[in-house]
């Protein structure tokens, strides 16, 4: 986890303009099932309780849509060479399932920032150093944990071969209290990345401006533990687009 990973005002900006959303109730219920697409993607609270929209080109959807993730998005090769509040809400000309238009410039450029940060990294990781030319960007998902318990039980990001390499999270929550407010990520590892074996469990707190990287597919399985609080995110994932595409038609 990186601590700090934007200037403050930068950070608190992209805040603002999630909460935006929220109180526009422009937020829906996260789905679970369906492997690689969304069409037996159902509401479970019990397993699930998250609300949240996925953004991409200033539009927002309530589906992660991996049939059209990876088209038209900037591979990572091509980054890492070197405030507002409010959501910009517009009514979509097209309408349909894309919903509505929106206007999120401080996530855009946080979004931005995380990009070259994954594109750094993966310079230093031997398994994407071949590989970072071949990442691309997923829609980005927003979200809000509601408090009242809500929770996300044990799950992998890429459990059925969906293409998801990395999963980032940038964390949007001040005065954050561990020990009242809950929603901390709870992470399994095993040594040495394995799938299998004796496993640790590691606790991060969503903390404001708190950067966590971890890879998407079965060597981290993970869960959100029961929050007290309104807890808010950002997360994107990193995808092989060599398996967009055959995803793709």
């Amino acid at each position: 986890a990186v601590d700090g990973f934007a200037p403050a005002a930068a950070a608190a900006a992209v805040l603002g303009e999630v909460l935006s959303l929220r109180q526009r109730k422009m937020m829906r219920p996260g789905l679970v099932g369906g492997g690689r697409g969304d069409e037996e993607k159902s509401r479970n609270e019990a397993m699930r309780g998250d609300l949240l929209v996925f953004y991409s080109n200033s539009t927002i959807s309530y589906y992660a849509d991996f049939k059209k993730d990876g088209q038209g998005l900037q591979l990572l090769e091509e980054l890492g060479s070197g405030g507002g509040g409010n959501a910009d809400v517009k009514e979509s000309e097209e309408g349909g399932s894309e919903g509505m238009r929106v206007e999120l410039p401080a996530v855009d450029r946080m979004v931005e920032r995380m990009d070259v940060a994954v594109a750094m990294a993966a310079r230093q990781i031997p398994e994407l150093r071949d590989r970072r030319a071949l990442l691309v960007r997923s829609k980005v998902m927003l979200t809000c944990y509601p408090g009242q318990g809500s929770a996300y039980v044990r799950h992998v990001d890429n459990p059925n071969r969906n293409g998801r390499v990395l999963t980032a999270i940038l964390y949007l929550n001040p005065d954050y209290n561990p020990a009242t407010d809950g929603g901390q990520i709870r992470l399994f590892v095993r040594e040495g990345g394995a799938v299998e074996g004796k496993e640790e469990a590691f606790d991060v707190e969503p903390l404001l401006n708190r950067l966590l990287l971890f890879w998407s597919d079965k060597r981290v399985p993970h869960e959100v533990l029961p929050s007290s609080r309104e807890r808010y995110a950002v997360t994107v994932w990193y995808s092989d687009a060599e398996s967009m595409s055959g995803m793709v038609r």
